[in-house]
């Protein structure tokens, strides 16, 4: 591993609710960035970041992982967190040293209530924030019911305001 400036590190949290697709996002950045020589899969048990046997028996994470990955001259420390509610008191006690997050949504299940309350705790904790929508090889149809569950969102709204606002201490940009 090669040393960093302290300016060149980063922590990334990869954070959204239960079945969005997080551990499946980090295992393909971890792939892609050379980190892993093979892409692990939360299905089929071979996730390197669920490793623990009750997360590979459930297929869900439990608690925070990290790993890391060099980027454009840069390290990435990446906290893969849980989604379900009750692991998301994990989620929040990674928030207070993460530099900034990706909200991965699922666009079959849409925005849920765990995404709203991670939304909040980003805005509490000041952290920059990209939304990734993830699993969009479904039809049409469900990417429509998403834009939908979004519309009756508060997320929504604050993805508004938050884009009319300059005063803000933070960017947050919407990719879809």
């Amino acid at each position: 591993m090669a040393k960093f400036e302290t300016e060149k590190l980063r922590n990334l949290g990869i954070i959204g609710q239960g079945d969005a697709g997080k551990t499946s996002l980090v295992e393909a950045i971890l792939f892609n960035t050379g980190m892993t020589d093979r892409l692990g899969k939360v299905d089929d048990g071979s996730s390197n970041m669920d490793f623990e046997p009750e997360e590979t028996k459930r297929k869900i994470t439990i608690t925070s992982k990290l790993h890391h990955c060099e980027w454009n001259d840069h390290e990435l420390h990446i906290v893969d967190t849980p989604g379900y509610t009750n692991f998301l008191h994990d989620t929040r006690s990674c928030m207070r040293v993460l530099g900034g997050a990706v909200m991965v949504i699922s666009a079959v299940d849409g925005v849920k209530a765990q995404s709203q309350t991670l939304w909040r705790w980003t805005e509490e904790f000041e952290i920059p924030l990209i939304a990734f929508v993830n699993k969009l090889t479904v039809n049409a149809l469900i990417i429509s019911k998403l834009l939908m569950t979004w519309k009756k969102t508060s997320v929504v709204d604050r993805l508004r305001s938050i884009c009319r606002s300059a005063k803000l201490k933070t960017s947050r940009v919407l990719l879809t």
